[in-house]
């Protein structure tokens, strides 16, 4: 499943159900993503919170047409 408009919408209004539904649907494909390339579990898995911190700190910046169906 893609990540929606509606779902960075949400997130750009506050809505924390969406970022949880936006990690649920891309957290393992980020993960892998970063693990291929650092090859150390405990690191990707550091570096993919920092991501996903980032995502939330900079929600405002956000467009709705913005494509982040490349982190699902």
């Amino acid at each position: 499943m893609d990540i929606t408009r509606e779902q960075i919408k949400r997130l750009k209004s506050d809505d924390m159900s969406s970022f949880d539904e936006i990690y649920e649907l891309s957290r393992k494909s980020v993960y892998y993503t970063i693990y291929l390339i650092v090859k150390d579990s405990a690191a990707s898995e550091d570096l993919m919170q920092e991501g996903f911190i980032d995502l939330l700190l900079n929600k405002d910046k956000l467009k709705e047409d913005d494509n982040l169906s490349a982190l699902g």
